[in-house]
C-alpha cells in the first residue's frame, strides 16, 4: 500500500518536472549579445 501511494505520488511530479524541462529547452530565447574574449 504505501509503495502504490509513493508511485501515485512520484510519478506526476517526475512527469511534470520532465515536462517543463522539455518545454523550456524547446521554447528557449535566442541569445541577444555575444561575448568574445582573448587573452593576449
Amino acid at each position: 500500500m504505501i509503495r502504490q501511494q509513493a508511485g501515485i505520488v512520484l510519478y506526476p511530479a517526475f512527469l511534470m518536472g520532465s515536462c517543463s524541462f522539455g518545454i523550456a529547452h524547446l521554447y528557449k530565447p535566442t541569445p541577444i549579445y555575444k561575448t568574445n574574449a582573448k587573452v593576449q
